[in-house]
């Protein structure tokens, strides 16, 4: 059996539970303890200390953030990554970001930060060229700033819509520290049965998570005006013969975002019976 964690109340819990699901690995409701599924028994824990219980032996994998993993400190193989985040399909990006009109000559500038290990890590990388110091905090970074208790806030961001609805801007240069995605953590060596499990729900996984950006377009056209649509596709489109000479049908995979855009050129192009579907999975 695979001991596998899962973040427990994170940002990154409904959506990993919702993809778990579709792949064949669907969770109960509540908390998930020693829950079974196909060879894997899942197990929340606390998002942070995912990767040390991972090198300390207690999981032999388990799924947290990059960033998570680097602020840990631990030596683990990355078996997948997962592009997701709470709200999109995108990454994160850890930014540095400070208030409007803020100049950084006048001294020691104080760093707010949740993960206070990153921050040194990813400041040292920046070179930014003024002195700081990092200060811990378990609550809004952004609050922070606003409260007084700090200059300036190490945060990660989907979007920036915090940071501006809290008045913030980046730090020129800061803009993007570190982008960070979910992946699956191991231990570097495994049994080779739990490998092989291991790497089942990891293919089964990212499957998931990479359909949610496609969709898959079916209809039908005369070959004729086929040969001038410019159709994008992994590979080729899927072409079958139909009952009535000289038409086809076609399927496609495409990205959701240009559906509308390959549904005009389709339509433009004398196609007709067009159906759109949400997919599964997608292995490109």
């Amino acid at each position: 059996m695979l001991q596998f964690a899962i973040p427990k109340k994170s940002s990154l819990s409904a959506p990993l539970r919702r993809f778990l699901a579709i792949a064949g690995y669907g969770l109960p409701e509540g908390e998930a303890e020693h829950t079974e599924a196909n060879g894997v028994c899942f197990t929340e824990a606390g998002r942070r200390s995912i990767p040390t219980l991972i090198a300390r032996g207690v999981f032999h994998a388990g799924i947290t953030g990059y960033d998570l993993y680097l602020n840990a400190g631990e030596s683990l193989r990355s078996v997948a990554e997962l592009c997701f985040s709470r709200s999109s399909m995108q990454p994160t990006r850890w930014v540095l970001a400070c208030r409007e009109g803020m100049v950084f000559d006048r001294g020691t500038v104080r760093v707010a930060t949740e993960l206070p290990c990153l921050a040194q890590r990813l400041l040292d990388e920046a070179q930014v060229p003024f002195p700081y110091t990092i200060e811990e905090i378990d609550c809004t970074e952004e609050l922070c700033v606003q409260a007084g208790l700090a200059d300036a806030v190490l945060t990660v961001t989907e979007t920036g819509a915090s940071l501006r609805r809290y008045g913030l801007r980046l730090v020129p240069g800061c803009e993007e520290l570190l982008v960070s995605t979910p992946r699956i953590f191991a231990r570097e060596r495994l049994d080779p049965d739990q490998e092989e499990v291991l790497q089942h729900l990891a293919i089964a996984l990212k499957s998931v998570v990479e359909a949610q950006g496609k969709v898959m377009v079916s209809f039908d056209i005369d070959e004729l005006h086929l040969t001038r649509l410019a159709l994008d596709c992994a590979v080729a489109p899927t072409v079958s013969p139909l009952g009535k000479r000289g038409w086809v049908a076609v399927q496609i995979c495409i990205p959701r975002a240009s559906y509308g855009c390959m549904l005009q050129r389709i339509m433009q192009a004398g196609g007709r019976s067009i159906v759109m579907q949400n997919i599964h999975g997608y292995m490109g």
